[in-house]
């Protein structure tokens, strides 16, 4: 459809370089980095090794009005992303790279990220439906391409290949991977914050 945007992502912006093995995320617009994974906790809003006793931050972007954290994802390349509601931030061997709208994104308030097996990394606004980042390219979805509420809490994909995406009006839509627009699966009345499959097919 020609409504579309089609777009080369904008280069984002290096803000700094750390070292880093895991993450998680708080309010305050920091994401922390433990050293070990053996064992955590999770002490106002912050990730640290109970062994070492010892974890790194990473301060994002001091200039964003809004940097709370609500999504983090590490897909297969060794990339770590992070939503916040001042965009989307790519954190690999140290480099930290910020996305906006500036660069392409319809929305900056980020509420879920997912990578399909394609290695598409599917980014949830709160207010621009989704965003797909393949190929340095962005293409945008809302509720103009079936999308049931511009509003996206979670993304799954499923064994079978479909995209599964749950708003914020309750509604489940689908679309199969390589399709352009989605169908309206079913109305739960609430919003969907998360999906998974189990073993035998089951999407829960």
């Amino acid at each position: 459809p020609r409504h579309r945007q089609r777009r080369r992502a904008r280069r984002g912006q290096v803000l700094e370089q750390r070292p880093a093995t895991g993450g998680v995320g708080n309010d305050e617009g920091d994401a922390v980095a433990a050293q070990q994974r053996d064992e955590r906790r999770v002490d106002e809003g912050r990730m640290a090794d109970l062994d070492a006793g010892r974890a790194l931050s990473y301060p994002l972007n001091p200039k964003d009005p809004d940097k709370g954290v609500r999504a983090i994802y590490p897909d297969r390349s060794g990339t770590l992303w992070i939503g916040t509601l001042s965009g989307v931030y790519g954190l690999r061997d140290g480099r930290l790279v910020q996305f906006t709208t500036a660069n392409g994104l319809a929305s900056d308030g980020i509420l879920s990220l997912f990578e399909d097996r394609e290695g598409s990394l599917w980014i949830g606004t709160s207010d621009g439906g989704l965003n797909r980042l393949k190929d340095q390219r962005i293409a945008n979805f809302t509720i103009r391409d079936g999308l049931t509420d511009n509003k996206v809490w979670t993304v799954f994909e499923d064994s079978a290949q479909n995209l599964w995406v749950g708003t914020a009006n309750g509604a489940l839509s689908r679309m199969r991977l390589g399709d352009t627009r989605f169908t309206t699966e079913h109305d739960f009345g609430n919003r969907i914050t998360t999906m998974a499959e189990d073993a035998s097919g089951m999407l829960w």
